[in-house]
């Protein structure tokens, strides 16, 4: 009889473990297998393999002529190579320029077109264009404005002996690179703001001026904090395009070292100086200056918001709460939202006077949101269900 009984429980256990039939298998597999075996081999085994070839000295042809360097491609860059300097002056004024110039005018450009100016669909395409294009063909563009014999010299009407050299003058070729480079980067910042300025709830900005903001004060104490999401976003681009700069460049100067950056170092290196690996210690350190400030910058971040983030317990792991202590916390919750509320100190007012009503309306439904989140946690008990209602008909 133990036989018995035990044979279908043992089949019943097999049916519950089973989570996946054969064609989920192969669905699955399809779908997430195919694209992680790409990512792997295309993005980590390069990565590392990298990673290791900055360590050796190789030819790239045969694996008997690999010979272990340690970290003297690393030494030679630092100690021996002054153009590395110069290629990291470069790209850090690249990236304070796109952090204090070039995006700030993205923002401002995002906030005027959100305000629907007149012709503001016209400047939206306009500013919106060169995103599109590629950098090489921006490079190309600007190129055939500003080389002696292009455009804009003979719009000045110079001759090519007299012409303004925009590239080849070491006084002002980094500036013309940085407008270039901008011309881009201004209408992909404008492109995320605006659609951040999209999702903020209008009601906030009319509660600001119902309070005596003015229009700056607004922007920067209320419509700024709400775009958050996107501020993490755009401080990432800014960074990544600073930094993995090239293509512009490359296709004004080529390989000749005209502007110095960090990712025409990689690629001449890797091109003509093969056998001491030293293009793949510079692609390393690229990788590092890129990726740390920002796996930090985002440490950062998420560090705050889960602060910030209260504390939920499981519905199985929350303690039974007595009649009294439910009934006190809730008097205590009402008793303190309604001083709130009804005292004239809103979180948004700050120095703006006196709360309106309008705001003190808004933050009376979220506490009403609150209750009646509260109110459905305890459906299984009518009499804390009858406190929540009860309080709720109080503030309103």
């Amino acid at each position: 009889m133990a036989v018995e009984t035990a044979a279908p429980s043992t089949k019943q256990v097999a049916r519950r473990r089973r989570f996946f039939s054969k064609q989920d298998k192969v669905t699955l597999g399809f779908f997430i297998g195919i694209p992680t075996f790409l990512h792997l081999s295309l993005v980590w085994i390069p990565a590392i393999a990298t990673i290791a070839l900055s360590f050796i000295y190789w030819t790239g042809i045969r694996l008997e002529d690999i010979v272990w360097a340690g970290t003297a491609n690393y030494e030679n860059i630092f100690f021996n190579t002054p153009i590395f300097w110069e290629a990291i002056r470069v790209n850090t004024i690249w990236l304070l320029w796109f952090f204090f110039i070039a995006t700030p005018l993205g923002v401002l450009l995002a906030y005027q077109i959100d305000r629907e100016i007149r012709g503001h669909k016209i400047y939206q395409s306009a500013y919106f264009l060169p995103v599109v294009l590629s950098l090489a063909v921006t490079g190309i563009i600007w190129n055939f404005l500003l080389r002696p014999d292009g455009f804009v010299n003979g719009l000045l009407g110079l001759p090519i002996s007299e012409a303004v050299s925009f590239f080849g003058d070491d006084r002002y070729n980094i500036w013309v690179i940085m407008i270039m480079a901008s011309w881009r980067h201004i209408g992909y910042i404008m492109l995320l703001y605006l659609a951040g300025l999209k999702a903020v709830d209008s009601a906030l900005r009319e509660a600001a001026t119902i309070d005596g903001a003015t229009e700056w004060q607004s922007f920067r104490k209320v419509v700024f904090p709400a775009m958050r999401p996107v501020n993490i976003i755009v401080i990432v681009i800014t960074i990544i395009e600073s930094l993995r700069a090239f293509d512009m460049v490359y296709i004004i100067y080529g390989s000749s070292g005209g502007l110095p950056i960090l990712g025409v170092l990689v690629f001449n290196n890797i091109a003509g100086e093969g056998a001491s690996m030293k293009g793949a210690a510079y692609a390393v350190i690229l990788f590092l200056l890129s990726i740390v400030p920002i796996i930090t910058y985002l440490q950062q971040q998420f560090s705050e918001d889960n602060k910030c983030r209260p504390q939920s317990r499981s519905p199985r792991t929350r303690p039974r709460r007595s009649f009294t202590r439910s009934k006190s916390r809730i008097e205590s919750f009402r008793s303190s939202s309604a001083s709130l509320l009804w005292s004239g100190s809103s979180p948004l007012s700050g120095r703006f006077g006196q709360a309106s009503v309008l705001m003190r309306r808004f933050a009376l439904e979220e506490y009403s949101l609150r209750l009646k989140s509260w109110e459905s946690s305890t459906t299984q008990r009518p009499w804390s269900a009858w406190i929540c209602r009860s309080t709720l008909r109080t503030q309103l």
